[in-house]
């Protein structure tokens, strides 16, 4: 790949200021608590619950709902399946969104299930749906949402997004949040989440091997691999790394290659823009071995490598962001934009959302619980105590101005300039074991150059696309 990833420069951002809300939007207040329908309850714009703040902190009067008042019918309980685990920033966001539902629906509860993410999800929702007994709202992440929507288990949102447009604001969200969850012009999910690619170092470790800091004139394979090489020294239980393995696709995009056609029906990762970037990512981990083996990190992962001072650079996303900040960590640190290539620079927008299944019991509460959750308010505590980006745009500009650590929380938001989605199909599961299993052969064994892992690769992979 040598000198050809170069690209344009992009402008960072910023830091400072908290400011907490914790009052609902009036229109995220009100739902009709009668027998659940397909379609959403009629309710006036600006509805809201008996003496429940505002966004804006006044009282709204409230509404005359027999049904809305507590005791005076039975309650009901409904199911949400997340995937947060214990340490999670959204673990803070739960409760506090729980509490504020409960007050708006007295005689609703919402009871909150963790399931193990990823394909073990994907696996228990689908014979949940099988049995007819899925929960009545979940988040997941993108690659579970493809294979349940081509499956038809999730409801259109749209009919309530446009009911309650005013809690919604459809302008509010990142575009590139809303392609995982957008098909044929109806809308699946809301996006929770905005998880972009950003690159976390060690300021101390930078100062001692006498490195600059990063800038957006970092290019992948000229500055970014020369501090790489500066910043790696020791050996053993001790050694420092100078970086984690960065994405494959955002170099992959960087070099002007990608990993399938824009039709999604070929493989295209055995052309030669993509298979030299692939190749690349190997040779930072065999030839210039400034990235940890596969075997270093059985046993501590690249968070923790970081956290300990034995790795100088950490591209992650958000979520890692949030961890190192909960950590506080004894040295200085920072956050940088990914460097670019000669076909400029990409980052990789992640991220769950959340969505009511089509065979759902209680629809219109699963919608309630979601529009409650992702509203503005409880998305602006999310970011400014939580710490966790959102796929709100509004809740975003509080938290670049959070006080440090770090000093420039900029490039988690406006990274989405240069985003770019994540291969997310129907068969991503079948497609991601095909590519990995090919990409270990370079990464991980060294057993053979990309130019042919990556050919084996859309071998196996183009039928699947074309299935």
């Amino acid at each position: 790949m040598s000198s050809t990833l170069r690209g344009p420069r992009k402008p960072s951002l910023t830091r400072r200021r908290l400011f907490i809300a914790t009052g609902l939007s009036a229109a995220a207040l009100f739902v009709a608590c009668g027998t659940p329908s397909a379609s959403p309850s009629a309710a006036p714009a600006n509805a809201t619950a008996p003496g429940v703040p505002t966004a804006n902190g006044s009282n709204a009067q409230a509404m005359p709902t027999a049904h809305n008042s507590a005791g005076s019918a039975a309650k009901t309980e409904i199911v949400y399946f997340h995937f947060f685990t214990p340490g999670d920033p959204q673990m803070t966001i739960l409760p506090h969104a729980q509490q504020l539902f409960s007050q708006a629906m007295p005689n609703v509860s919402v009871k909150a299930e963790f399931n193990a993410g990823g394909a073990q999800l994907e696996t228990k929702l689908e014979t949940m749906l099988a049995g007819g007994t899925p929960p009545d709202a979940a988040t997941v992440n993108p690659q579970v949402i493809m294979p349940l929507l081509s499956k038809g288990a999730l409801l259109d949102l749209s009919p309530y997004i446009k009911q309650d447009a005013a809690t919604y604001v459809p302008e509010d969200f990142y575009p590139p949040t809303l392609t995982r969850v957008v098909s044929d012009g109806k809308q699946f999910g809301i996006p929770l989440q905005m998880g972009l690619y950003v690159l976390i170092y060690n300021k101390d470790l930078f100062r001692a091997a006498g490195v600059s800091e990063p800038t957006d004139d970092w290019h992948w394979d000229k500055e970014f691999l020369e501090a790489a090489e500066k910043l790696t020294k020791g050996s053993g239980a001790s050694k420092q790394y100078g970086t984690n393995m960065p994405p494959l696709e955002a170099v992959i995009w960087a070099n002007g290659g990608d990993l399938f056609s824009q039709d999604g029906k070929q493989c295209v990762a055995d052309q030669p823009a993509a298979y030299e970037a692939v190749q690349w990512l190997g040779d930072l981990r065999f030839k210039y071995k400034v990235t940890p083996l596969a075997s270093d990190l059985n046993s501590i992962n690249t968070t923790d490598l970081f956290l300990n001072s034995r790795l100088a650079m950490n591209i992650d996303i958000a979520g890692t962001v949030s961890r190192i900040i909960q950590a506080k960590p004894k040295f200085g640190w920072d956050l940088a934009h990914v460097p670019s290539g000669k076909a400029g620079r990409f980052t990789i927008v992640q991220g769950p959302s959340m969505l009511v299944f089509q065979s759902a019991k209680n629809k219109d509460l699963g919608w309630k619980w979601i529009e409650i959750y992702t509203n503005k308010d409880v998305q602006l505590f999310g970011t400014t105590v939580a710490q966790i980006v959102s796929a709100r745009k509004s809740a975003d500009e509080a938290y670049v101005k959070l006080p440090p650590p770090p000093d420039h929380r900029g490039p988690q938001v406006d990274s989405v300039s240069f985003a770019r989605q994540h291969y997310y199909t129907a068969k991503y599961a079948e497609i991601d074991n095909a590519l990995n299993k090919n990409l270990d052969d370079v990464w991980t064994t060294n057993s053979k150059p990309a130019k042919d892992a990556m050919a084996a690769a859309c071998k196996a992979i183009t039928p699947i696309l074309q299935q």
